[in-house]
C-alpha cells in the first residue's frame, strides 16, 4: 500500500497515518476576500486567498487512536499539526505551486526571500517582469474521457540575480533570520518515502553563469542541511526540471525546502508552475496545498461497540 492511500496528520517529524475514513470526506475551499457591486450591477471580487476545511468520519477506532486524535485537538502535541490529503498531491504552498509574490500579507512572510547576494524577485504582474518569457509558457494539458483540456495560468516569478557573493533565494519566506526554516513554509515528508520536486523554468536571457535548484533537508527543529539533490537551469526554453529524493528511514528529515543559487549578476531566472509529490515520476500539475498547517476545530466521539469508538472531525486549514 502506498503512503498516500491514507490521510496523515501530526506536526513536522511526527506525521502519523489516520484510519481510512468512513463514508464521504467533505472538503470545502473557503475563499477569503470581499466583493462589491457597482451602480450598474456588476460584481467585483477581491481575492485574498483560500483555506480548506474538511469534515470526515473515523469508524471503529481503538482507544489509542482516539487518544492520539484527541491529543491533537487539545493541543497537547508540540508543534502545529499538518494534514496530508491523499487527494491533493501537490504539497507546495499555492503561491509556490503557481508562483507569485505576496508581500503584503502575513508580515511579508510569503515574499520570495533573497537571503544572500542581493537581487530582486518580481512576479508576472510587475512592469519589470521580462514579459517575452511568457510567450512560450507551457500549458497544463490532458485528455479525460475523450475531452481535450488545455489551459495556461500565466503565473511566474523572475529572480534578477544579485551582484553580491553567493546569490541565494528561497521561495516564500522559508528562511528565518536565525538561519533555520520557517515551520509553516517547510514541505513535509515522511520517513522512507520517495518524493519528486519539479518546476517549469527558463532563463530570460542567454547570459553566462550557473543557476542551480537544490532540495535542502530540514529537521523537525527547523535546522537546514544542504541537500545533494540538484538541478541546473541551463537554457532560455521552458523546461521541466525534476529532483527526486528518498527520505531516510531514521526520522532525521522532517521536510524539505527548495533553494536557488546563481553565479552571475546579469542572469534572470523565470520560475513557473511547481509541484512536490510522492513518487519518482513527475505527474500533471495540480494546485497546492496538499500539506497545510491545520487545527481540529470540532471533535465528537461515540461508541457503537465497546471498546471501539466512532470519531467525527472538523479540520480547518490555518
Amino acid at each position: 500500500m502506498k503512503f498516500d492511500d491514507y490521510f496523515w496528520i501530526g506536526p513536522l517529524g511526527q506525521l502519523m497515518p489516520m484510519s481510512v475514513p468512513e463514508g464521504n470526506v467533505d472538503r470545502t475551499p473557503v475563499r477569503a476576500g470581499s466583493s462589491s457591486t457597482s451602480l450598474n450591477g456588476r460584481t467585483t471580487t477581491n481575492r485574498r486567498g483560500t483555506r480548506n476545511a474538511w469534515s470526515l468520519e473515523q469508524a471503529y477506532l481503538s482507544a489509542d487512536d482516539v487518544g492520539f486524535l484527541e491529543a491533537i485537538y487539545e493541543g497537547l502535541i508540540e508543534g502545529q499539526p499538518r494534514l496530508i490529503d491523499p487527494l491533493l498531491k501537490n504539497r507546495l504552498k499555492p503561491s509556490v505551486a503557481a508562483p507569485r509574490v505576496t508581500t503584503t500579507f502575513n508580515g511579508a512572510a510569503d515574499a520570495w526571500a533573497v537571503s544572500a547576494g542581493g537581487g530582486l524577485v518580481v512576479d508576472s504582474r510587475s512592469a519589470s517582469f521580462p514579459s517575452a518569457a511568457l510567450a512560450g509558457l507551457p500549458k497544463v494539458t490532458y485528455t479525460q474521457d475523450f475531452r481535450p483540456i488545455s489551459y495556461s495560468l500565466g503565473r511566474c516569478v523572475c529572480w534578477n540575480v544579485g551582484t553580491g557573493a553567493s546569490p541565494t533565494m528561497y521561495p516564500n519566506g522559508a528562511l528565518l533570520s536565525t538561519g533555520k526554516a520557517r515551520a509553516s513554509r517547510v514541505d513535509p515528508v515522511r520517513p522512507g518515502e520517495t518524493v519528486t520536486y519539479w518546476v517549469l523554468a527558463c532563463r530570460a536571457t542567454s547570459a553566462s553563469g550557473t543557476v542551480t535548484l537544490t532540495l535542502d533537508k530540514v529537521a523537525a527543529d527547523g535546522t537546514i542541511t544542504a541537500g545533494t539533490a540538484t538541478a541546473s537551469i541551463t537554457g532560455t526554453a521552458w523546461t521541466q526540471y525534476a529532483i527526486t529524493y528518498t527520505v531516510p528511514t531514521d526520522g532525521s528529515v522532517a521536510g524539505v525546502v527548495p533553494r536557488w543559487t546563481g553565479s552571475s549578476s546579469s542572469l534572470q531566472v523565470v520560475i513557473g508552475l511547481s509541484q512536490m509529490e510522492e513518487g519518482s515520476v513527475p505527474t500533471l500539475w495540480q494546485p497546492g496545498y496538499g500539506a497545510p498547517e491545520i487545527d481540529i476545530t470540532d471533535f465528537k466521539s461515540s461508541s457503537p461497540l465497546y471498546p471501539l469508538a466512532n470519531v467525527s472531525l472538523s479540520i480547518q486549514e490555518l
